[in-house]
């Protein structure tokens, strides 16, 4: 199925007044959001039906329907699904198949703390909480969403219920997912705003071991979800929770189509993958440049990199550096760089 937004009316009973023993039924509006296949019979209003329908297929989705929507007179009225529901309207949140996946294996469950001031060794009591969704690569998916709804699929690993609050986030976000859900809880990050100084202090917990099977396991999905038609971007995000290592990295970069745009954003534990040759983009910070290299020139670095680990003709460096300007390098750069 896809993600649909349903909205509709649905039949419920209840006392006529606080002391009563008499009931009545009373129509609740509810909003939410579902897994459903949708079956639409007949025309929609102003489009002519198709000439040559294919009934075999038309039964076997009518068959596997979660809901079937029959257009009468201009009207959408529901023929099968929850009893007493009645959709007023039904929309798509998946518009596009998705173009870029995010591969991003040790997400977070995020809680944002703003504090007056931060008391070390003291009581603190925060004036604002925040809940998100944390990791480099449901970030990536989150800001390619805004690019378009539906644009962007995450691969991950979740559980607990932080994990069911990343995964219901996304969805609310029409971003898909290729989840292996584990025994363990996502780990949670916790990031301390002092609003006096403007200081933040990040918290993480560390991540809980990733079984061998549920390895395999999300490496499969993966890897088939790289190589759908219709992906034409796939970012390696982040470093591994224990129990995984690079070559999940590793079989995605091997898998995809030659014509698949690759971005690396990470540095530890990628040298499998950057020794497939197939890394299109490699984002890193100076110091992991530093410590990838040990040259401390920036220019030369960069041109150390290009040399051993991207091979690719048409290869990105991208560096950042905090608060100061970032730089992205190319092999046909003058001096090596562009700012």
């Amino acid at each position: 199925g896809v993600a649909v937004l349903v909205e509709g009316s649905f039949l419920v009973k209840k006392p006529l007044s606080r002391d009563s023993a008499m009931w009545e039924w009373d129509w609740t509006r509810v909003q939410t959001h579902l897994d459903l296949t949708i079956f639409v019979e007949g025309p929609a209003p102003g489009k002519k039906p198709r000439e040559d329908p294919d009934e075999e297929a038309t039964r076997r989705v009518r068959r596997d329907a979660s809901v079937i929507l029959a257009f009468k007179a201009g009207q959408k009225e529901q023929e099968k699904g929850s009893l007493g529901f009645i959709p007023t309207r039904v929309r798509v949140l998946a518009l596009q198949a998705p173009w870029l996946l995010a591969v991003g294996l040790n997400p977070s469950f995020q809680k944002t703390l703003e504090l007056e001031t931060l008391q070390v060794g003291g009581v603190n009591r925060a004036a604002r909480k925040t809940l998100s969704c944390g990791g480099k690569g449901q970030h990536v998916a989150l800001a390619a969403n805004r690019l378009g709804e539906g644009s962007a699929k995450v691969a991950h690993f979740l559980g607990g219920e932080e994990g069911k609050f990343i995964h219901q986030a996304l969805l609310d976000k029409g971003i898909q997912q290729e989840t292996v859900w584990t025994d363990d809880a996502t780990r949670t990050c916790t990031t301390l705003l002092d609003g006096t100084s403007r200081a933040v202090t990040e918290i993480i917990e560390p991540s809980y071991t990733v079984s061998q099977t549920k390895v395999e396991e999300l490496a499969v999905l993966a890897v088939k979800a790289a190589n759908e038609s219709t992906t034409r971007a796939v970012a390696l995000c982040g470093t591994f929770p224990p129990g995984v290592n690079g070559s999940v990295y590793a079989q995605v970069a091997e898998a995809v189509q030659n014509s698949t745009l690759l971005l690396l954003d990470g540095v530890k534990g990628v040298e499998e993958v950057l020794e497939t040759g197939r890394v299109d983009v490699l984002k890193i910070n100076a110091d992991e440049l530093l410590a990838l290299t040990g040259i401390e020139d920036p220019d030369a670095a960069a041109r150390d990199v290009f040399a051993r680990l991207l091979p690719r003709p048409s290869a990105l460096l991208a560096i950042t550096r905090g608060a100061r300007p970032s730089s992205l390098y190319h092999r046909h750069a003058e001096e090596g760089r562009e700012r």
